[in-house]
């Protein structure tokens, strides 16, 4: 398997003459052509609405961004967080909804934090191939059957697959 490297597009604060109100100070970005190097290691990249999740060959999955709702469990929790933290142990995929995440451990069981399920990575399912998220669902693929369900909600087989 070759390495992966993550980079993402950065822009630069022109913070010589920075403004001031009310105490806060104001920075004016402006593009730039560099690329700010992120991560090393990387199997896999989840993102959505504002925040990101990567997966790194040792299983460790870290986020970035909006944690509102706390799909980046404890990392930032409350705003944004704004650095790469791990969040996880263990996994072999990941998935991330708008306001929830999800990650399958190397044994087939399927965990999932935030919106209605807690900042606390939370058992899901067992025996899971594949999980995929969306604004408010989860979808998970249990030997050839779909299951799905809604944040906080209990997970329902919807399918058989052929």
């Amino acid at each position: 398997m070759s390495k992966i490297r993550i980079r993402f597009f950065a822009g630069i604060a022109d913070i010589a003459s920075p403004k001031t109100s009310a105490g806060i100070a104001w920075a004016r970005m402006s593009s730039s052509s560099e690329f700010v190097h992120t991560a090393s290691d990387v199997i896999q990249v989840s993102s959505h609405t504002g925040h990101a999740l990567i997966l790194k060959k040792n299983g460790e999955v870290w986020g970035t961004g909006g944690n509102i709702y706390g799909p980046l469990s404890h990392h930032g929790y409350g705003d944004k967080a704004v650095s790469w933290g791990k969040i996880f142990e263990g996994a072999s995929r990941i998935a991330s909804g708008s306001s929830h995440s999800a990650a399958i451990r190397n044994d087939g069981s399927l965990w999932s934090w935030g919106r209605n399920l807690g900042l606390e990575p939370k058992l899901i399912l067992e025996k899971v191939d594949a999980v995929a998220t969306s604004s408010s669902s989860t979808i998970a693929l249990i030997e050839g059957a779909l299951w799905q369900w809604d944040r906080g909600k209990k997970p329902i087989r919807v399918m058989a697959c052929e």
